[in-house]
């Protein structure tokens, strides 16, 4: 016994012996200075120190054993060390890297996509967006990513715009900032015109196409848009940025960010103002916008700030023009048009015009409850008010409520009337997830949970005749209550060194009603619950370090939007939509020549498309049309074998048919079998040709083009229907850019550009409508402008 307590006591002794002091400083990597409060952990130690003043940290180890030191600070990249500490008897020094600060990321991985994600998808990061931002809208920044089809009402890229990616229009494609749902709750739409200059504060973009990871809002039923506002800069500056160009488009831009401040505290903001005449008569617009973000760093902690909005007013170009203007007059715009007794214009209304605003406010919490296991809830609150006013010839009384005038024997039962239609909304919720990081999983259990309130009304500004109206009447009312919840689990397993596994799954439901008169007088009362069930998996394979292919299998389902109630065609309440969505991809990154290849089958149910026709206030129409599909392959690659020369190409060729399409004319159905899904080109292919001549210049030619799309879902290039000529042309356009980027010596970067927009002048129009009147259908365009020119600097200081 004597000797085993002996034994003991000396192995104790041993390791009091082999226990010593480890002392470790920390500098900046360039400076060499001393970096104080910087965090420290040991292995898998709860316990956190930390660096004083002179950067040093002193902790007891074991000098024989191998340990992980973590070593994090605000404003610099984490870094991880393995070391013996009995190796360094004098110590060691660490040095830590500085970075931008990007709060908000862990919200944004959330539903993200990385490289082990069995989806396609493409980034943009902060550098692309800044070399693509001219002050056009954020459809035409991404435009020449695949399958995506850009738009503009004003034909120039500034104002109402909007995209489609894969067929799907903007109502089927989920856009979040942070992690936020922006699309309207109601529309489903996303109107870039409300965030006119956002691109100027964003960090990076992901688009997922196809159904994608799940998400907060509305389903994505094309893709999702992911965007991630500005990283924070560790040093203060001051930016300028100017933009210049035909139609008499400027945009001025101001920014500023304090830096770190007591290695706590970053304030950042830009305000801007975007102005253009447009293409089309009258399709001008005045737009301003502000981004104001501030954040707060704890140890293990921080609280941020976002707010972002802006105030536009536009003069409405969301008519498009009929098809014999369009060979004529391509930039007649037929809104405010006033007609004399011949039926021929006389003049125009001065203020036919959009007026709204927008405010986001975002307050992001994030905790690193470990090394492994982070915390994110956002608190989210969106404020929407506005109106577009409209001069009406000749309306009706009773389409107001109004009643007739008798005048002697004479009755008047209608008027020139001035009216606004207004929108004056909430939405606000709340989302959250929790991530676990191990060594072979990443698991992110989150959800979120919205309210939306909605008033739509009109007031009667003036009445030729007024009846009964006062000033400002309003002539009707409805209000919209609308929650949306969702919750979801999702997780990326490693099942060998190669393969991993990937499953989502997420429960969303919806409580949508809406009860009051619309504008037409028609009584609205509807009130739908649904609960859908989103499941995805797949897998992926790591092929070596830069091949991978992958494999995925996923459900979607939608809700309608409000104009599908309120606009039902024959007045039949629509169904929500399925969507099985199959993806197969393949990518391989090399030195001189990337590449990646997706098939894709996307199989629906009770889709929603678009009809072709558009209400009475430029919004279109659609309908369920039972079963339909989309499947293609997409192709994009960078192909680099100098150092001066790159060729970025993207081509998507796709079939999108709906299987059995009826329609109903005359109270006679008529089937028309397999027919095209409407606004669906079977080709598009772009081209990005980039030249790097000298140091700091980079020359860009691109080309795009987009095979010819129907206006309807009844048109068939083997049929000889009625509907075969309703249709966009097939174009093809080309621009050109040129960037130099200097170094000055008085300013920490510039940038100065010029940008050629379709450089031959191609005729074309990039969307369209269709409508039936006296027992025909017609069709309607949106034509984009001929050669125009931008340019512009960005200096920061």
């Amino acid at each position: 016994m004597k000797k085993l307590l002996l034994i003991c006591l000396f192995l104790s002794h041993i390791s009091i012996w082999a226990q010593s002091v480890f002392v470790g400083t920390v500098l900046d990597a360039e400076t060499k200075s001393p970096i104080s409060s910087a965090n420290i952990q040991i292995g898998e130690k709860d316990e956190v120190i930390s660096t004083n003043s002179k950067g040093v940290f002193k902790v007891t180890l074991n000098g024989e054993e191998k340990v992980l030191v973590a070593i994090s600070h605000i404003g610099y990249s984490k870094l991880f060390e393995s070391i013996v500490p009995g190796d360094y008897p004098n110590g060691k020094t660490f040095y830590l890297v500085s970075e931008s600060v990007e709060l908000g990321s862990v919200e944004v991985s959330a539903i993200r996509a990385d490289e082990k994600t069995p989806i396609a998808f493409t980034n943009i990061d902060k550098a692309e967006l800044k070399s693509l931002n001219t002050g056009q809208d954020i459809p035409f920044v991404l435009q020449n990513t695949p399958s995506v089809v850009a738009t503009s009402d004003a034909g120039a890229g500034i104002g109402y715009t909007g995209m489609r990616i894969r067929g799907s229009d903007q109502t089927r494609i989920n856009v979040t900032v942070n992690g936020v749902p922006i699309n309207d709750a109601e529309s489903h739409g996303v109107f870039w015109v409300n965030m006119p200059d956002l691109t100027s504060s964003l960090n990076s973009v992901q688009i997922q196409r196809g159904v994608g990871t799940s998400t907060n809002g509305a389903g994505a039923f094309g893709a999702s848009i992911n965007m991630e506002t500005s990283a924070y800069d560790k040093e203060g500056y001051g930016e300028v940025s100017a933009t210049g160009g035909s139609f008499n488009t400027q945009r001025y831009s101001v920014g500023f960010g304090t830096g770190l401040l007591n290695n706590h505290w970053v304030l950042q903001g830009r305000a801007s103002i975007v102005k253009s005449d447009g293409w089309v008569d009258r399709g001008w617009s005045d737009m301003k916008s502000y981004y104001l973000t501030g954040g707060y760093f704890g140890e293990n902690f921080s609280l941020k700030m976002v707010a972002f909005g802006g105030r536009e007013k536009t003069y409405q170009a969301w008519n498009g023009i009929d098809s014999a203007t369009y060979e004529m007059s391509p930039t007649f715009n037929s809104a405010g048009a006033l007609f004399d007794s011949s039926g021929n214009v006389s003049g125009f209304y001065d203020n036919e015009t959009d007026n709204y605003g927008q405010d986001h406010y975002q307050l992001i919490f994030q905790h690193d409850l470990s090394n492994s296991t982070q915390l994110n809830i956002t608190g989210f609150y969106t404020r929407g008010k506005g109106y577009y006013e409209q001069y009406r010839q000749d309306d009706a009384f009773s389409s107001y409520r109004l009643n007739p005038i008798y005048i002697g024997s004479d009755t008047i039962s209608s008027s020139d009337i001035i009216r606004r239609l207004w929108l004056d909304n909430h939405n606000y919720g709340v989302t959250g997830n929790i991530t676990f990081s191990k060594e072979k999983y990443d698991l992110v259990i989150g959800g979120a949970i919205s309210q939306y309130l909605g008033d739509h009304y009109g007031n009667i500004q003036w009445a030729r005749f007024a009846s009964q109206t006062e000033l400002r009447d309003s002539f009707y009312f409805n209000q919209s209550n609308k929650i949306d919840y969702n919750v979801f689990g999702k997780i990326n397993y490693d099942l060998t060194k190669k393969l991993s596994g990937f499953l989502d799954l997420q429960v969303r439901g919806v409580q949508y009603s809406g009860e009051g008169y619309d504008r037409d007088s028609a009584r609205i009362d509807f009130n739908d619950n649904f609960l859908f069930f989103n499941p995805k998996i797949g897998l992926n394979c790591a092929i070596d370090n830069n091949q991978r292919a992958f494999i995925s299998f996923a459900m979607a389902n939608k809700e309608p939007n409000r104009s599908d109630y309120t606009d039902a065609p024959n007045g039949d309440k629509p169904q929500h939509e399925t969507l099985l969505d199959l993806e197969l991809g393949y990518q391989s990154r090399g030195k001189m020549i990337s590449y990646e290849v997706n098939a894709f089958s996307m199989l629906y149910q009770n889709q929603l498309v678009l009809t072709g026709e558009l209400n009475d206030v430029g919004s279109p129409i659609r309908d369920n049309v039972g079963s339909s599909y989309r499947v293609g392959v997409e192709v994009a690659g960078s192909i680099s074998i100098f150092d001066w020369f790159a060729i970025n190409p993207a081509v998507t060729y796709s079939q999108s048919r709906n299987v059995d399409s009826r329609l109903e004319t005359n109270g006679t159905l008529i089937n028309y079998g397999s027919t095209r899904i409407s606004f669906s080109p079977d080709l598009i292919a772009n081209a990005v040709f980039e030249f790097k001549p000298v140091k700091n210049v980079k020359l860009q030619w691109i080309s795009r083009f987009v095979s010819k799309q129907y206006l309807t879902n009844f048109g068939d290039p083997s049929s000889e229907n009625d509907f075969e000529r309703l249709k966009l042309p097939a174009y093809f356009v080309n621009d050109a850019r040129v960037e130099y980027t200097p170094t000055i010596p008085t300013l920490s970067s510039s940038r100065f550009y010029v940008q050629v927009n379709n450089l031959f002048s191609e005729e074309y129009a990039s969307n369209g409508y269709s409508y039936e009147w006296g027992g025909d259908y017609y069709m309607g365009f949106y034509p984009q402008a001929p050669i125009n020119l931008l340019l512009g600097f960005s200096v920061r200081f």
